[in-house]
């Protein structure tokens, strides 16, 4: 009786401690409660006491304010809607209608959650373009962006009837509700908590919309299926899957994605029974890794399998970044079938290489209908069917090398650093070797895809929160930049570069079959403490207006970099550029625009004695003193003439003049040049012993224009135009 008793208190106690003590399980959990729930370390993480998702909001906004939207550059969110998604023959309704697309009717097919019970494909593609929509929006403006979620969020919490249930056909299906409820709701879920502040909800509406989440959520298995499938997955035999018998969608994209989410929600709401669904849900996904490390439910999809793995590194990451909320190191974690997740990222790096090392998984065919059930013979044949390219008949292809060349070209198919991206904490802590030549975060390239797995990234969140932990690798990377910089700084102010230079600027069409340099004008470029200004004193092309404020950097081994906005053929037409080169080589080069080359050669400009500078120049001291300056316009639309405007005095000292704009020229009712203009024009004489004139000035009432008009000391005549229709002339004599 007293043993008896004793195992009864004991077994209370575990199941007391599993619910109410420190340790929580899921219901799932303990109703299974084997020996690998026992002893998970995972299933034991306790919920983060801080109940942010990102801990440096600024970085986060400024990565997808700076950097991702300029990836989504030609990809604007309402090209979606405005090119190829309005008045799509595509899209229709249940009674065959079509839909024309639009904000407002994509927010209503969003609150309303209309994908249809029946596998409807044009309704579907309708609700999938629209939540594209949504993510895609706030990765061009994520301003905008959380605008539209939050009025979407919170009406979908608000329905007085909920849209997001499950709609039964009660026929065998592919019953899209089954898929799109939380494999959509996850990532929105994910985006709300990401930004939970900036939302600005009242505390009436978070609470709303927290508690419809987390109640959704909570009584959710992911146990629906539309083809009425008998069996969730088989985490404990991952390879006994089957596409006929299994509920699949219960342990792939979308649980990954599920837990996710749950565990965002409950580190925000503070709630430690969500926190516990969350871990079960991703335990539970997680088993399904076999004993080789291959995650089995992305690997059986048939000849889709190399893009559900490429997506699969995105899925594990976007976890690890929660659980590393908790200090937790998910990488490490050895899952349900001995393999740590670290050792399945390594097994995903292989496949992404050569997926057919795991064709006898996609053998299973999971989701692969529309291409065939069975797995491609060679990664190539795979990596057509991402790409779009090719027909199949039975299980052969007829593929294209130029298709290939093209993809790799504009990297359509992923290259090394797209992996990098995806699985940035295992690379960092794994394999930091693979990142040795970058300075920082900002030198991983982007991936720019969000679509229906991701309204948030990985790296996102990484990027966020990874200069807020101790001692890893970025941190330590960020020190040395900043001793460098330091150091380069000091070395800057002495160094011998600090001299002013000549800038010759020239350009090659990229229209002009024969490459020819065109040269556009030159000028002194300034440089002190590695900074350098051009002066932007002649208005040649590119205009002085945005040459002098140019970026120029200089580094003490003699590299250069120009960085900034220059119109280089219209006024107006500013375009980024960024110039490259060394002052050893004397050039610096770059492109501007659609293909057009800039180059900038330069030069030390040599030291002079004021001896030597007065012998050189043509501003010799008989140049100097006062003239009379007499003004002439000419129409060039007709025959008048020159026509007098006015007399002044102009007065020339060390090859600067000044005019003496005592009063306004009015002689006739169509002139006028106000003396305020003319007192700032700048004159001086080049050592060439040309005069040149040039600013703003007046011809008329309502016209003022920019000069720039010249001639030589010796002719006494200084002409040019003042726009298209007049000419202008100054004589000088000396006084």
């Amino acid at each position: 009786m007293l043993k008896t008793c004793l195992v009864f208190l004991f077994i209370f106690y575990s199941f007391s401690s599993s619910v109410f003590g420190e340790v929580i399980l899921a219901e799932e959990a303990q109703e299974m409660l084997d020996d690998h729930i026992k002893q998970s370390e995972l299933l034991k993480v306790p919920l983060p006491t801080n109940n942010r998702i990102i801990k440096d909001y600024q970085r986060f906004l400024d990565y997808r304010k700076k950097t991702m939207t300029r990836f989504f550059n030609g990809d604007k969110a309402d090209n979606f809607l405005n090119y190829s998604y309005i008045k799509s023959s595509n899209d229709k309704d249940l009674n065959g209608k079509t839909i024309n697309l639009s904000k407002e009717v994509c927010k209503k097919i969003l609150t309303e959650f209309d994908v249809g019970a029946v596998p409807s494909q044009k309704q579907a593609a309708a609700f999938v373009k629209c939540e594209h929509y949504y993510a895609n929006q706030a990765a061009v403006d994520i301003d905008d962006g959380i605008k539209l979620h939050r009025k979407l969020i919170l009406d979908i919490a608000s329905s007085k009837e909920d849209k997001w249930v499950y709609k039964h056909s009660n026929k065998k299906d592919a019953n899209s509700s089954y898929y799109q409820l939380w494999g959509v709701l996850s990532p929105l879920i994910m985006f709300y908590t990401v930004n939970y502040d900036q939302f600005n909800y009242s505390n009436d509406e978070h609470y709303l919309i927290n508690t419809y989440f987390k109640e959704k959520a909570m009584k959710d298995r992911l146990d629906l299926d539309g083809d009425q499938r008998p069996l969730l997955c088989p985490i404990t035999d991952p390879m006994a899957l089957d596409n006929k018998i299994h509920k699949i969608n219960n342990c792939g994209s979308v649980r990954l994605r599920f837990a996710a989410a749950e565990l965002a929600l409950a580190i925000t709401m503070q709630d430690k029974d969500l926190w516990a669904k969350g871990l079960w849900d991703l335990d539970y996904a997680l088993s399904m890794i076999e004993q080789e490390g291959f995650f089995v439910p992305l690997s059986a999809k048939g000849c889709k399998a190399l893009g559900y793995s490429w997506d699969t590194s995105k899925l594990f990451s976007i976890n690890v970044e929660m659980l590393k909320l908790a200090d937790f190191n998910l990488l490490d974690y050895k899952t349900r079938h001995g393999k740590t997740l670290a050792e399945a990222y390594e097994v995903l790096l292989k496949q992404y290489a050569d997926i057919t090392i795991s064709n006898y998984i996609a053998e299973k065919g999971v989701g692969s209908s529309s291409c065939g059930e069975k797995p491609y013979k060679t990664h190539e044949e795979f990596l057509y069917q991402e790409l779009g390219y090719g027909s199949r008949t039975g299980i052969t292809i007829d593929p294209d090398p130029a298709i290939l060349v093209h993809a790799r070209k504009y990297k359509l198919i992923p290259i090394d650093e797209d992996y990098i991206n995806w699985s940035i904490r295992f690379v960092t802590e794994k394999h930091p070797d693979w990142v040795s030549d970058k300075n920082s975060l900002d030198e991983i390239v982007v991936h720019k895809w969000l679509g229906a797995y991701f309204s948030v990234q990985a790296f996102e969140i990484f990027n966020a929160n990874i200069m807020s932990e101790p001692n890893g690798i970025w941190q330590n990377k960020k020190k040395q930049l900043e001793l460098e910089s330091q150091k380069e700084a000091a070395a800057c102010k002495v160094s011998s570069l600090n001299v002013e230079y000549i800038a010759k600027w020239f350009f090659i069409n990229v229209n002009d079959k024969q490459k020819k340099l065109e040269f556009q004008g030159s000028e002194p470029l300034t440089v002190d403490k590695c900074k350098g200004s051009f002066a932007g004193t002649d208005n040649f092309q590119p205009s002085n207006d945005l040459r002098k404020y140019l970026q120029v950097n200089f580094k003490t081994d003699g590299s250069i970099t120009v960085s900034g906005e220059l119109d280089l053929f219209e006024k107006g037409d500013a375009r980024k550029i960024e110039l490259k080169g060394n002052i050893n080589s004397g050039k610096i080069s770059g492109i501007w625009g659609s293909g057009d080359q800039i180059i900038i050669q330069l030069s030390k400009k040599p030291k002079v004695s004021k001896l030597d500078e007065k012998k050189n120049s043509s501003c010799e001291d008989n140049s100097n003193g006062e003239y009379i300056a007499s003004w002439f316009a000419a129409s060039t639309k007709d025959d008048v003439g020159w026509e007098f405007v006015g007399t002044e005095k102009i007065t020339f000292g060390d090859c600067q003049g000044k005019f003496e704009a005592a009063e306004d020229f009015q002689p006739e009712d169509w002139f006028k040049m106000s003396k305020a203009l003319r007192k700032d024009l700048k004159v001086y004489i080049k050592p060439d012993s040309t005069i040149v004139i040039f600013g703003e000035l007046d011809l008329d009432y309502s016209e003022t224009q920019k000069i720039n008009i010249n001639g030589k000391v010796s002719s006494g005549v200084v002409s040019g135009y003042f726009n298209a229709g007049w000419e202008l002339k100054v004589e000088l004599k000396k006084k």
